[in-house]
């Protein structure tokens, strides 16, 4: 029982199972519910967690809804639709929240999905058959030619990698666009800062991580509530919004910042690939 209180990877484990039994009935009847819903299922409260850091399903689903919403919302910002797009990634599918609201768009356009996750992309492969999912390694490159997409969405990727491993993605994504492509990225701006720092104002070095953001631009705490659940480089990270529009210009052209679009918390980066 020590053993098991003390390490984070053994806990995750036992709550998963825990969460699993306890889930069940919900998950029943939200199925039955939605039996005549003409789109995947939803995915067991494990695989939900991992990805929306959350159990509850009826959140799994909604959420996922609401970040397509999103999306939309800020493809409309530069006069885009998703139905302008013929070549389509999900950057970080998971386990589905919202390559489940895609279907639509095929086979007008090709879905795409890339995840680093062994059990979420096992999932998808069962589950999201209209798109093409694919697992890949925690850094570059991903097995696509050069230009092959005119669109990437990213829920909640840029915000776990430290600057190192964001700078490789950028470029790797910089890589598989085609010029003019748009990129919709999220980050943790100001508000999840806000209430990161508010959830334990006594840390020792709350003060610090906050002095290292404001200067920096980009802050990566690895001491946080993911450990024991995913690999060591993936973790929390912050960004201010000047630091995406100087930083993140190497790459892309940036096109909007819209801050909290993307469920009331993160932002939305809007980026194009220039010629």
């Amino acid at each position: 029982m020590t053993q098991l209180l003390s390490n984070p990877r053994l806990r995750y484990l036992a709550d998963s199972i825990r969460k699993e039994l306890e889930w069940l009935p919900k998950d029943l009847r939200f199925r039955f519910e939605h039996r005549s819903d003409r789109m995947p299922p939803v995915p067991p409260p494990y695989l939900r967690f991992r990805v929306a850091g959350d159990y509850g399903v009826k959140w799994f689903h909604e959420s996922g809804r609401e970040s397509r919403n999103a999306f939309e919302s800020a493809l409309s910002g530069v006069g885009k639709t998703l139905q302008d797009f013929r070549s389509i990634l999900d950057f970080g599918v998971g386990c589905g929240r919202v390559a489940r609201w895609m279907e639509d768009l095929v086979p007008r356009a090709r879905l795409y999905g890339v995840d680093i996750d062994p059990p979420a992309i096992r999932w998808c492969k069962r589950h999201i058959r209209y798109a093409t999912v694919t697992r890949t390694s925690p850094l570059p490159p991903l097995p696509f030619a050069s230009g092959t997409f005119d669109l990437v969405y990213s829920h909640s990727v840029f915000t776990h990698l430290n600057e190192a491993y964001q700078d490789e993605w950028l470029a790797e994504l910089a890589r598989v666009t085609r010029p003019g492509a748009l990129l919709l990225l999220t980050v943790a701006g100001e508000t999840p800062f806000r209430q990161f720092f508010q959830s334990n104002p006594t840390h020792p070095g709350m003060l610090e991580y906050a002095k290292r953001r404001d200067h920096d631009g980009v802050l990566f705490v690895s001491d946080d509530n993911w450990t024991g659940i995913f690999p060591d480089f993936y973790h929390s990270a912050f960004h201010t919004r000047a630091y995406v529009e100087r930083h993140w210009s190497r790459f892309f052209t940036v096109r909007a910042h819209l801050e909290t679009a993307m469920l009331g918390l993160q932002d939305i980066v809007v980026l194009e690939r220039p010629a």
